[in-house]
């Protein structure tokens, strides 16, 4: 992903299926992730999760099923707007992957890091909200770094993602069917055709969640 601020730095990201980093110099950006560096994990030896229930930030605000947080049931695709909506937050132009495409992006950041995504639709409008951040609160109180254990999901409520998010689990979350969450476990080398077993897909932690206007 590549983000442009405002006074014209430029931040590559390289993405891989489950992690994000950043380089260069400038601002401070962060991943999108709570993946677990240089971990040695692997598909006979999976963690089990109970040493890597990482903290969790204080919750700022929440996604529900009617909105996106502080912007709404129909964000609007704007900065001010989001800027007016959210005091203390700033926003940044990005290119964002999903499955199957890269899109332009409207990143919004607290301190520097990456919080939300929001996807351009029509009539000036988000057609979709991702949060990128633990202090984003899901409808079912997730938050991303937590554990697909901890969130309490079941892996036959879920399906495996494509492409760009091979291998991971896409799942509704438990009380908003317009709210999905994306979750990889780290260390995982497939096979990515399909979601890591039951066994193993407890320690999958959650990367994203992706909010749709109902």
């Amino acid at each position: 992903m590549r983000i442009k601020t405002a006074r014209g730095f430029a931040i590559a990201f390289l993405l891989s299926a489950a992690t994000a980093c950043s380089s260069g110099t400038g601002d401070k950006f962060s991943g999108i992730d709570n993946t677990i560096s240089g971990n040695p994990f692997s598909p006979d030896s999976p963690y089990t999760g109970a040493d890597y229930e990482l903290p969790l930030p204080e919750i700022a605000f929440v996604m529900s099923a009617e909105a996106a947080g502080p912007l709404g049931s129909t964000p609007a695709y704007s900065s001010a707007e989001v800027k007016s909506r959210m005091p203390g937050y700033e926003t940044v132009t990005a290119e964002t992957a999903l499955e199957d495409k890269v899109y332009p992006t409207l990143a919004v950041l607290k301190d520097g890091q990456q919080v939300l995504q929001l996807f351009k639709g029509s009539d000036g409008r988000a057609r979709e909200v991702h949060a990128v951040s633990g202090i984003v609160g899901g409808p079912a109180g997730e938050q991303v770094g937590m554990t697909f254990r901890r969130a309490g999901m079941k892996r036959s409520d879920c399906r495996v993602g494509r492409n760009l998010w091979r291998g991971m689990a896409v799942c509704p979350s438990r009380k908003a069917s317009n709210v999905q969450l994306v979750f990889a476990l780290p260390g995982y080398r497939g096979p990515f055709t399909q979601m890591p077993s039951e066994k193993m897909i407890g320690d999958a932690t959650l990367q994203r969640m992706v909010w749709k206007p109902r």
